[in-house]
């Protein structure tokens, strides 16, 4: 006889993400960024917007991405230095 386990969905962590790909968008306008942070806005709203892209996709898909969190964290990671 097998035993059933339960393993939590791993969807929220893509949730979690597309979450953080809005507010990644928006924060420049939200924080009120002055003129002179152009790249800095240019940056976070490209990242927001690949980060909305790629979770859109994996949570249409309903496929487990473990590498999309591991990349989008490790982008954040680099594109803040």
């Amino acid at each position: 006889m097998a035993i059933a386990t339960f393993s939590p969905p791993k969807q929220w962590e893509d949730w979690a993400n597309l979450v953080l790909g809005i507010w990644l968008c928006v924060s420049p306008w939200v924080l009120q960024s002055t003129g002179d942070e152009m790249i800095m806005t240019q940056n976070a709203v490209l990242v927001g917007f690949l980060l909305i892209v790629t979770e859109t996709v994996a949570l249409a898909s309903r496929m487990a991405r473990p590498s999309s969190p591991v990349c989008s964290r490790t982008w954040l990671a680099i594109s803040a230095h």
